[in-house]
């Protein structure tokens, strides 16, 4: 065992736990798995929760459990938990910020440990994460938890050594030396209940000599959930912020983070010598910054390059005492000149905001500290928050800009730098293209002896305007102004372009290193050149179009042998479903930027008809063009979505004729209208690829959840099953259908005939098909989830003469009593689009009788009737009431908790009568009035929580 594994360095784990019963017990599973080699102990501080987790908690004897009463907020919480060690055996143990949503990878610890004592000043580390603030999150997204953790047992090891010295760490995984917390005071209570006290404790860790380090080689995974006490999250984010102003005089948001493309700007510079040790005596190492800040930049530059001297000037006193304990930092330009004397220093780097504020004596100061061929370096703060998220095309000036020189005059030089970013860009996904005043020969030829000229696509190399070009450019790609970056010299042509295209993003060739700090972060997704490929076979295509002359525009599409294929294997390409969900815009007619787990929930459903769309014609093959997710139950359109690349093809008018023409809620703007009446001839569907089923789906559970607003309320809890879904609904006429729901109306889907249906809906008008519409008989499901809350609080109708049933409303109002009758045309009926009178629901009244509640004999019969009639042999899980009484019951809820009362019992004998059965009693997971959300049926997200965790413990056991 090493120093660093040693007794004397034990780790005092600190956990704050609030209502998070699941988290916490996976999050200290993981300590117990990953700190088997350490001196630990764990205390988890409970701040008040209600989820029966701190029962857990004092079962445990490993764990020093505080409970508090209220929730006190974390700093308060980890301060508690820190000073009870004290003057105990655990009182020189290294303190472990661990938040309740993490888990624990291997090497995690370790590497934190080794970072922690590399030098006796460094005082606190961090590690990375999938989810995290202070930009320690990295660029990894998966299904899974195990993928996660997998991906940290890889990225754990000694080849990622890679340490960066902060300013600030984040406190979801923060280990930190026991005598620098001593020093430091712990968190700050001012900051309760959260935001910034972090920060402030990340200054006085400074304050006393102490350096932060993030540790990249220690990847911890964050699930990321809330556990503040319930406020106002935007507010109190605000309020701190401005505390902070006022305890340390700085806003630490605009001092926290390096200047991204001036370090970028220093890096390639180096590179630029790296052949031999100096040039003309440089060595690019003694470094001068003005306005120095917090000393991010220093911090960076001494992580990367060890033997650089960072110096900096800082005239702001506050920002100067905190960095110079842990830099070369001064708050004269006099001082500094006295320690190094004349023409010392190589590089100098400064701010534009700082640079504009300087006098003419302290740029003569500047001058004389300075050699007198300075490397100098400007931030630019303009850059430090351009949207590059946006940008899926660059267009590129090449005469000193792109290049060094100009062609026509001299011998031009692209730098090594601006080569590696194009093909950086390509492997991002980007597109380059070029808008060049130059002739087209000389330029290819310079391009392709860099080996660049394949990378760029719909280039105007020619002697004609910009700004024209440029939008003629982007109408062709399909692509819109604010998706594309001018870069050019000349602001003239900036202006131009501006002015032909306004949402046109523009910049100046210092926005490159800028450019190149923020792409080198991500994680390449188009190593093949999906979208360069895409371009270039559109370039042809355009090409071809103009050679075509006179031909018309359908002339021209029968031409080109446009085949499209409709693909349902849709999880087997969901990360390209998933791209094109979030970038798709001008052929994005519903534009709901749904994450993957909802994706794949809706492509799992049984009840959504997803397919995903590809094309390809005499010029090449385009690829996954388009996507559309229809929920026929409900009809409504989720998604439908293609890629600007068919812009002008008509596919998305062909899908839509395919599938009858349905009702869509366009989200505006899109470039191209659908309509009913297009007819579109020259597309067909190729036999080269046949429809398939997904083969990802035959390897899930199936799972069907059926149920009112308790079962929706649950589903976002259950990962990772094939789940489909029969949820009350708003149907067509705008009033919700419920009776699809009802065990009694399950059974009648199965026993009445269309006919028998058809008459039921037209004597009871509230009635629609829907009501008697379920997958249960017809699909094949491993699981069954059934809530009962339909049969227990609705109300059930007999028909006199041919004795069926119907569901609707409320059990405690008879719609056949006059009384009611105006109350239900007024607020169930009126404003939602149906024609009901009052003589329609009196001819109700004389065709049905009110039963009330569901007689216990009809839903038992019901429940053996599904339980033996299902195909397949599924687990059947029937989801209970709560026999705790809520405080809020009133109208159609009250008398609720008497018959959840007397009716659960009576299930729960059903449930030991039939094997496959299994019974969930929201009773158990109900501990106060906090647990309701509004009424005896709707509960807080932490009793939904439990109870999905139920309904996994039971399908792991029966699958």
């Amino acid at each position: 065992m090493d120093s660093i594994t040693e007794g004397k360095n034990g780790i005092l784990v600190v956990i704050i736990s609030y209502n998070s019963c699941h988290l916490t017990q996976e999050c200290i599973k993981s300590v117990r798995s990953k700190m088997t080699d350490y001196c630990y102990k764990i205390v988890v501080v409970d701040n008040a929760s209600t989820d029966g987790i701190t029962d857990w908690l004092e079962e445990l004897e490993d764990i020093l459990l505080i409970k508090n009463a209220d929730n006190v907020g974390f700093g308060p919480a980890c301060n508690q938990a820190v000073k009870v060690t004290e003057d105990t055996e655990y009182d020189n143990y290294d303190v472990f910020l661990l938040n309740n949503d993490t888990r624990l990878t291997d090497n995690a610890v370790y590497f934190l440990k080794k970072a922690l004592y590399s030098s006796a000043d460094v005082g606190a580390v961090g590690s990375v994460s999938n989810y995290a603030g202070n930009r320690q999150q990295v660029d990894v997204t998966f299904d899974k938890v195990e993928e996660y953790l997998e991906y940290g047992r890889q990225n754990n090891n000694e080849r990622n050594n890679i340490v960066e010295e902060r300013i600030r760490l984040s406190g979801f995984a923060m280990l930190i030396r026991r005598e620098a917390w001593n020093k430091a005071g712990g968190f700050d209570e001012d900051f309760a209940p959260g935001y910034f006290e972090d920060d402030a404790l990340s200054m006085e860790l400074l304050k006393n000599g102490y350096r932060l380090l993030l540790v990249r080689n220690s990847f911890i995974y964050h699930a990321g959930s809330q556990s503040f006490c319930k406020t106002d999250y935007n507010k109190l984010l605000n309020d701190h912020r401005e505390l902070f102003i006022k305890k340390y005089g700085f806003d630490i948001i605009e001092y926290a983070y390096p200047d991204e493309g001036m370090l970028e700007e220093y890096k390639n510079c180096r590179l630029s010598i790296s052949d031999h040790d100096k040039k003309d005596g440089f060595s690019l190492c003694k470094v001068l910054q003005i306005g120095s800040g917090l000393g991010a930049e220093l911090k960076s530059l001494r992580s990367l390059y060890p033997e650089c001297e960072a110096v900096g000037y800082e005239p702001d006193r506050a920002m100067c005492n905190i960095s110079g304990y842990t830099e070369k930092v001064f708050g004269s330009l006099n001082e500094l000149k006295e320690t190094y004397g004349e023409e010392y220093f190589e590089v100098l780097l400064v701010k534009d905001s700082v640079k504009s504020i300087l006098s003419q004596d302290d740029e003569k100061l500047i001058d004389s500290l300075c050699k007198k061929n300075v490397a100098v370096f400007t931030g630019k703060e303009q850059y430090e928050t351009f949207p590059y998220d946006k940008i899926k095309l660059i267009i590129w000036d090449l005469d000193d800009t792109l290049w060094l020189g100009t062609l026509s005059e001299s011998e031009v030089k692209i730098t090594e730098s601006n080569i590696g970013l194009i093909r950086m860009l390509a492997d991002c996904g980007i597109v380059n293209s070029i808008s060049s005043k130059n002739d087209k020969v000389p330029v290819e030829e310079k391009l392709s002896a860099a080996g660049l000229l394949d990378y760029f696509v719909f280039n105007n190399i020619n002697w004609d305007e910009k700004g024209s070009q440029i939008s003629e450019k982007l109408t062709t790609m399909g692509l819109r102004g604010e998706n594309a970056l001018f870069i050019d010299d000349n602001t003239r042509n900036l202006e131009e372009a501006k002015f032909s295209v306004p949402e046109l993003m523009t910049a100046e060739p210092d926005i490159i290193p800028y450019l190149q700090a923020y792409y080198s972060k991500l994680s390449p997704k188009d190593i093949e050149h999906t979208r360069l490929e895409q371009y270039k076979l559109l370039e042809r295509k355009t090409d071809a179009r103009l050679s075509a002359g006179g031909v018309s525009k359908e002339e021209f599409l029968r031409d080109s042998n446009i085949r499209i294929t409709i693909n349902r294997n849709c999880l087997e390409e969901l990360d390209r479903i998933h791209e094109m969900v979030l970038r798709t815009n001008q052929l994005n007619y519903t534009k709901n930027r749904d994450n993957k787990d909802l994706l794949v929930r809706q492509i799992t459903n049984d009840w959504n008809d997803c397919a995903y769309i590809k094309v390809r014609d005499r010029f090449g093959d385009y690829g996954i063009v388009g996507y559309y997710c229809y929920n026929t139950r409900e009809k409504v359109m989720e998604h439908f979505l293609f890629s600007c690349r068919v812009l002008g093809m008509g596919i998305e008018q062909y899908i839509y004729n395919k599938l009858g023409c349905p009702v869509i809620d366009v989200k505006d703007p899109v470039a191209t209208s659908l309509s009913k009446d297009i007819d579109i001839t020259w597309i067909s569907e190729s036999d080269d690829e046949s429809v398939t089923e997904d083969r990802l789906l035959k390897n899930r559970v199936r799972v069907l959840l059926k149920g009112p607003c308790d079962m929706s309320a649950i589903e976002p809890y259950l990962a990772g099953a094939n789940i489909t879904t029969e949820f009350n609904y708003i149907n067509e006429y705008g009033f919700v259908t419920t009776g699809q729901n009802h065990t009694e109306h399950v059974r009648e889907s199965a026993e009445l005939s269309d006919e028998d249906i058809e008459e039921i809906t037209v004597e009871a008008p509230f009635i629609i098909r829907g009501d008697f519409e379920t997958k249960i008989f017809t699909e094949e499901y491993h699981v069954i989830c059934l809530s009962l809350l339909q049969d227990l609080s609705a109300g059930l109708y007999r028909n006199k003469n041919t004795g069926n049933y119907i569901s609707f409303s409320s059990r405690n109002y008879d719609l056949t009593d006059p009384a009611n009758i105006s109350r239900f045309i007024n607020k169930e009926i009126q404003g939602h689009g149906y024609p009901f009178t009052e003589e329609i629901i009196r001819d109700f009244r004389n065709r049905w009788e009110f039963v009330g509640n569901t007689p216990l004999e009809m839903l038992l019969g019901n429940l053996d009737y599904i339980y033996e009639n299902v195909p397949g042999k599924p687990l059947v899980i029937l989801l209970l009431g709560s026999e705790i009484e809520c405080e809020h019951n009133t109208g159609e809820f009250a008398g609720m908790c008497e018959i959840y009362r007397e009716i659960n019992p009576v299930i729960k004998a059903f449930a030991e009568d039939h094997e496959r059965v299994k019974v969930i009693d929201p009773t158990e997971f109900i501990h106060s009035q906090d647990d309701f959300a509004d009424c005896i049926n709707h509960y807080s997200r932490n009793v939904y929580y439990e109870i999905a965790g139920r309904i996994c413990e039971y399908i792991n056991d029966f699958v």
